[in-house]
């Protein structure tokens, strides 16, 4: 008997980081969004002013 769900099975899959990054790139060229994972910034100082300016426009982490 075949799962009702089996339908979705090709949509399992491991993440792509390398995907995601260009995603995000496609997505800043195209349209202006920006998407930054804090791991892709190598900087200690731009790492902490992207999260600053995160913190600002989205509110501090952790705070709901």
């Amino acid at each position: 008997m075949n799962s009702p769900l089996a339908r979705y099975a090709h949509l399992g899959h491991e993440p792509d980081p390398d995907g995601a990054r260009k995603r995000a790139a496609k997505a800043y060229h195209d349209t202006g969004f920006i998407a930054l994972n804090p791991d892709w910034i190598t900087s200690w100082e731009d790492r902490a002013y992207v999260q600053m300016v995160a913190d600002k426009v989205h509110g501090k982490r952790g705070n709901k």
